[in-house]
């Protein structure tokens, strides 16, 4: 038909910036780490949300869960990468590390300002080696429990003793 008329789309929003990963060995930036594995999340209103990419309609999602987000692993020259993203705080956090390596200890935030670049590397590097076990904990904590319970019964059966001794004289 010939007519010409008005058609009212809903407003969408693209966002372009992507977190570009680069992982290497610590100290040696040439080295890159296939095999590391990531998940990207942000705090909204006390809460985080994890990156779920959407695939059937090209699009990021944020869910609540970490099992439900989508983790990137690094490729043979230790990139991997997140797109679609607005401005904004994130936090990369590793969630596998390649073998032979310690995993991160804390997530790694990263700044998105699109205004500036549209892709914001994120530099992460590994250590080799085993982790140490940790020490303490609960084992520590009852024998410091129980030893305090035999100071505070040695202190009251020497108090007794003394005042049986002035009794007796």
């Amino acid at each position: 038909d010939s007519k010409t008329g008005t058609i009212n789309l809903p407003e969408t929003k693209v966002y372009s910036s992507k977190i570009q990963i680069e992982k290497y060995e610590t100290g040696n930036e040439n080295k890159k780490l296939p095999g590391a594995e990531f998940v990207l999340y942000k705090v909204k209103d006390s809460q985080k949300l994890y990156y779920k990419w959407n695939a059937t309609d090209t699009k990021v999602e944020w869910v609540e869960t970490k099992v439900n987000a989508t983790p990137k692993t690094t490729d043979k020259d230790g990139a991997a990468s997140f797109e679609g993203l607005a401005d904004g705080p994130y936090y990369l956090e590793e969630t596998k590390a390649p073998a032979g390596y310690n995993p991160l200890e804390k997530p790694q935030e990263i700044k998105v300002a699109g205004s500036d670049t549209l892709t914001i590397t994120a530099k992460v590097a590994n250590s080799t080696g085993d982790l140490l076990p940790s020490t303490g904990g609960m084992g520590t904590t009852l024998f410091y429990v129980i030893g305090g319970i035999f100071v505070l019964a040695s202190v009251v059966l020497l108090i007794t003793r003394k005042r049986m001794e002035k009794v007796e004289k």
